[in-house]
């Protein structure tokens, strides 16, 4: 078993490519607030409280469209895989430009060369912070098989492939 890409078409990739968002930053507590913001009081004791928040409406969850948008994302990147051994252009156009900048279009464009690439779907599921873990087969022109593992993450609109991570390969 390997875990970089340098064997499925002799480019280096990077483990993990994002379409470019900054990290998310927490800024830290000025002094009179906790590191949620809220003002702090002294009381009597000297012991620090925290002033109680107003309570906001806690929204009811629709799990059919969290099902929905789950199915839309496993299906772009079924679609991503489909499209790659028959038609790398339309798989380079499910990523965002971010990705088709960097490795990850040159991975698409070294991976058109196989025979066919097939989803392993029993192996596919998305994950609960809404990423998708993609298992696929890649038919090798010269007959041999791979087994890759990538996570992805998928644009709640418009479908679009925004990070990619190639978390293993393996010979079968």
């Amino acid at each position: 078993m390997f875990t970089g890409a340098a064997e499925l078409g002799g480019l280096a990739v990077p483990q993990h490519q994002a379409g470019g968002s900054a990290p998310e930053q927490h800024s830290p507590a000025t002094p009179g607030t906790h590191a949620e913001g809220t003002p702090a009081t002294q009381p009597a004791t000297g012991t620090p409280r925290t002033q109680p928040a107003a309570a906001a409406a806690t929204p009811v969850p629709d799990n059919a469209a969290d099902a929905r948008s789950a199915s839309r994302k496993i299906q772009a990147v079924k679609d991503f895989y489909a499209k790659i051994a028959r038609d790398s252009a339309g798989a380079l156009a499910l990523l965002s430009p971010a990705l088709v900048e960097g490795t990850a279009g040159e991975l698409v464009r070294t991976w058109s060369a196989m025979d066919a690439i097939d989803v392993q779907e029993a192996d596919t599921q998305i994950k609960p912070d809404g990423s998708i873990l993609a298992v696929a087969t890649l038919h090798r022109p010269d007959g041999a098989l791979v087994r890759v593992t990538q996570l992805f993450r998928v644009a709640d609109s418009g479908g679009l492939i925004t990070e990619a991570e190639l978390v293993s390969a393996q010979y079968m």
